[in-house]
């Protein structure tokens, strides 16, 4: 399932084997082994992976199928407090359209989260 999804993602995303592998600073080999189910990849390289494709971790391992629906609610629940009516709205008409922006937005609200994390800080979107 990760294989598939990943793969999936990739060619959404305009990755090529080579330019993702770059992105996520692993070997081509090592992908193929995980697009092929012959190896799993470690938590911190599922988060390094998903943050490259603008998606949540949890979505790349899941073992149901591709629910674009489900996808928005979980990206919605995990940062709709920190988002204005507005924006709510304009995330996730952009996420079941699959627009580029509206991952930004939540791509924009991890790293604040990450950051925010490390330093104590509330995160605010701005």
């Amino acid at each position: 399932m990760l294989g598939k999804r990943l793969e999936d993602l990739m060619g959404k995303a305009g990755y090529t084997r080579k330019t993702f592998c770059r992105e996520c600073g692993i070997a081509e080999a090592t992908l193929c082994r995980y697009l092929n189910g012959e190896r799993s990849p470690s938590v911190r390289k599922v988060d390094v992976m998903a943050r490259a494709l603008g998606v949540d971790p949890s979505f790349l391992l899941e073992e149901r199928s591709d629910d674009p629906y489900a996808e928005v609610c979980r990206s919605v629940d995990r940062f709709g407090n920190l988002l204005t009516t507005q924006q709510r709205v304009e995330v996730v008409l952009g996420l079941i359209n699959r627009d580029p922006d509206a991952c930004n937005v939540l791509g924009t609200l991890l790293r604040k989260e990450e950051q925010d994390g490390q330093t104590g800080n509330d995160p605010q979107v701005g």
